[in-house]
C-alpha cells in the first residue's frame, strides 16, 4: 500500500510536466495502479465474503443474536457460484 502510494505521488510530477512521451505513460501507470489497488482491498474480500463465507456473513444492523447456520450454501445463490465456492473454498 506504502509502494503503491509513493509511487502514484512520485508520478503526479512527471505526468503534469513530462514530455509527450512521459504524460501518457504515467497517466496509464497511475490509473493501473489505482484500479488493480482498488480490486485487490476492496473486491476480492467483497468476493470471498459472498462466495466462500455463504450466510454466515453478519450484516450491519442485524440482532446480536446469531442464527444457526446449516453447512449449505444459500438457495438464491446459482449453480455456478457454488461450484466456483466449492472448488476455491473447499
Amino acid at each position: 500500500m506504502i509502494t503503491v502510494g509513493a509511487t502514484i505521488l512520485a508520478l503526479f510530477p512527471l505526468a503534469l510536466e513530462g514530455g509527450p512521451l512521459w504524460k501518457p505513460l504515467c497517466y496509464a501507470q497511475i490509473g493501473g495502479l489505482a484500479v488493480a489497488t482498488f480490486i485487490t482491498l476492496l473486491l476480492v474480500p467483497v468476493f470471498y465474503a459472498n462466495f466462500c463465507l455463504g450466510s454466515e456473513v453478519d450484516h450491519v444492523g442485524r440482532n446480536s443474536q446469531r442464527e444457526v447456520v446449516d453447512d449449505t450454501y444459500p438457495s438464491n445463490t446459482s449453480n455456478v457460484s457454488v461450484s466456483v465456492a466449492r472448488f476455491y473454498c473447499g
